[in-house]
């Protein structure tokens, strides 16, 4: 009978050392795996051009824009955002790059051209 206990006390003995091996293996592992699951917040660099439309594509939610120096670059958006958008008009364009390179559209203007509000201004100083 005590050979009997003592075989069940050494088993009972390794089971609890080898549970707890187990538990310290496992809490070593997840805990990397938790910390990298959390993504870092990636800056978020939000930039504004303005130029004439060239190209608009409801079904695709995309345009493309010319700017001052020639360089033509396509966006993509919502529908929303460009359904009273047409191709030969001048917009204001605030937009981010994504991880993928895209630009992605944030607001869509018209441009609203400097001569203008300086032509106005003048207009309103003579009149009064």
């Amino acid at each position: 009978m005590k050979k009997i206990l003592l075989a069940l006390m050494v088993v009972c003995l390794v089971g609890a050392f080898c549970v707890k091996g187990y538990a310290q293996e496992k809490t070593t592992q997840t805990a990397p795996a938790a910390a990298s699951s959390e993504p870092a917040k990636p800056k978020v660099s939000v930039s504004k051009i303005t130029g004439e439309v060239t190209a608009v594509d409801t079904k695709l939610c995309t345009f493309s824009l010319k700017d001052e120096t020639g360089a033509l670059k396509t966006f993509k958006t919502s529908v929303k955002k460009i359904e009273g958008v047409k191709s030969g008009e001048k917009v204001s364009v605030t937009y981010m790059t994504t991880k993928k390179g895209e630009l992605r559209a944030l607001t869509v203007k018209p441009a609203v051209e400097k001569k203008v509000k300086k032509e106005a201004k003048k207009g309103a100083k003579k009149n009064k």
